[in-house]
């Protein structure tokens, strides 16, 4: 192969490595900002890791309201583009944490850690519509 075939390929193998980076495994999909905001603003997430099971609340305006073993906590979130939704607590943890939100099946999410300090490295997610455990405080 000549040194322009090798120069050819070797570009193209790079530019799909770094289109990767951005997509999910095969199977999923990485929500853009508009699905997030979309899928989220409005409505309950319902997470499960590690046998547990809690709930967080997105209002409008990026009030964030969880509940999690009968205790509550208020925060903030955003979504920071290829399918990242990052939050902070007031309580429940220091700093921001952003995890990559991909879609399984519909209804059907998983998330990844990606930045930031938690517990909850990766889950299974679900939305639920509107506020079933009212924790809305408004």
């Amino acid at each position: 192969m000549s040194k322009t075939g090798k120069a050819i390929v070797s570009t193209c193998v790079v530019g799909l490595a770094l289109f990767s980076i951005g997509t999910a495994s095969a199977g999923k999909k990485v929500l853009t900002d508009e699905e997030l905001e979309t899928l989220l603003v409005g409505n309950t997430m319902q997470i499960s890791a590690k046998g547990d099971k809690w709930h967080q609340y997105l209002s409008e305006g990026g009030l964030l309201i969880g509940l999690w073993q009968g205790e509550k906590d208020q925060g903030t979130y955003r979504t920071a583009g290829e399918g990242l939704f990052c939050r902070t607590w007031k309580k429940w943890s220091k700093g921001e944490a952003c995890w990559q939100i991909t879609q399984k099946k519909e209804n059907k999410f998983t998330t990844k850690l990606v930045s930031g300090d938690s517990s909850t490295k990766k889950s299974k997610l679900k939305i639920l519509e509107g506020d079933p455990e009212n924790l809305d405080p408004n």
